[in-house]
């Protein structure tokens, strides 16, 4: 998970961003950005835990950096409905640090949704 600036805003506007690793015996990692591709290694139950850490690391991570303007986008696009909620909940857990949020803006079927300090 990172926060990073944007490129032609001001240096308090972020992006935040997540991909999954999946750390190997050999001490090798593969990186998924999305959630169909994790199914082979995460069960339900795991894939509703690693929703909550992302949404509490997410909080804690724009807590301490308080952006005034955090922009968040899907890396895939077209996403079906139920992974768009997904990046809802983790907007709703941001916004208990402080923050309005809404989506604001697709664009050739990447979505965005922007969050701003109260």
């Amino acid at each position: 998970m990172a926060l990073t600036p944007v490129t032609a805003h001001p240096p308090d506007y972020r992006e935040l961003y997540f991909i999954l690793l999946e750390s190997k015996s050999d001490e090798s990692s593969d990186e998924f950005s999305d959630g169909l591709h994790t199914k082979r290694f995460l069960s339900d139950d795991c894939r509703a835990e690693v929703l909550r850490a992302i949404s509490f690391a997410a909080f804690k991570m724009v807590e301490r950096c308080a952006p005034n303007v955090l922009v968040i986008n899907t890396l895939q696009t077209y996403l079906p409905d139920k992974a768009l909620t997904k990046y809802d909940v983790i907007c709703e857990a941001i916004c208990c640090a402080g923050y309005s949020c809404g989506k604001v803006d697709s664009y050739h079927g990447s979505e965005q949704w922007q969050l701003v300090k109260n």
